[in-house]
């Protein structure tokens, strides 16, 4: 079975969870951990709750990952 693009792994949400520890924001978690901490939460809660996901959830968070993949290109390609 192929893994849900937008599902997150425990280990992903336990590094995540370390570094919220450290101090670090969301959006530095996101880019270190290759995951927005907003997927992470939005899948978590609903695995927690043992349901589908929202549909609009989904989207929303598909569309910020596209949105963080889009501005990393852009720094990237404006570094070099």
């Amino acid at each position: 079975m192929a893994r849900n693009r937008l599902a997150v792994t425990e280990a992903e949400i336990r590094r995540m969870r370390e570094l919220r520890k450290q101090g670090l924001s969301s959006p530095a978690i996101g880019r270190i951990v290759g995951r927005s901490w907003h997927c992470a939460h939005v899948h978590t809660r609903d695995v927690i709750q043992r349901k589908e996901p929202n549909p609009s959830s989904v989207d929303r968070a598909m569309r910020m990952e596209r949105l963080f993949a889009s501005c990393n290109r852009v720094l990237a390609e404006a570094r070099t």
